[in-house]
């Protein structure tokens, strides 16, 4: 009877640990694939602001947000209005993948952005270090939090 508990025991530990492992694959590529949809999210919100396309930026970040700026902060839900005023002629995003998560339903992406253009008659520094947080509603990805600090040389 001691060795059919201690099977019975050794067999129940198996299955335990091979239940962790199998969450903890399946956490790990839940993460990864989050990953990917917030940095090709990034990718989008840049998008939507160099074709002032409203309906895809406001798609992408929560209204009550906040984009920081220079001058301060514009509550994502105005900046949605005001999109026609940037003029980005050249954008890119380097480094871009850096996702630090702050749990399991907010993460930060962390990057340098190189732009060509301006807002209205303020021309926009060439190279900043950005970061963006991201956070899960409703089961999708949306920026609340966006800045950009000019990088000086």
């Amino acid at each position: 009877m001691g060795r059919r508990v201690a099977t019975v025991g050794t067999f129940l530990l198996v299955v335990a640990i091979a239940v962790g492992e199998a969450r903890q694959t399946t956490d790990a590529s839940a993460k990864q694939l989050a990953e990917k949809t917030i940095v090709a999210n990034e990718h989008a919100l840049y998008d939507a602001v160099a074709k002032a396309d409203k309906a895809s930026f406001e798609s992408l970040v929560v209204p009550d947000g906040a984009w920081t700026t220079s001058a301060g902060f514009v509550p994502m839900g105005m900046l949605g209005d005001t999109l026609g005023a940037f003029h980005l002629t050249k954008w890119h995003l380097e480094n871009l993948g850096r996702v630090v998560w702050l749990d399991d339903n907010s993460a930060m992406v962390l990057y340098a952005s190189m732009i060509d253009g301006r807002i209205g008659d303020y021309t926009l520094p060439p190279t900043s270090l950005a970061s963006t947080v991201w956070i899960r509603r409703d089961g999708k990805w949306r920026a609340i939090h966006h800045q950009e600090t000019e990088l000086k040389r």
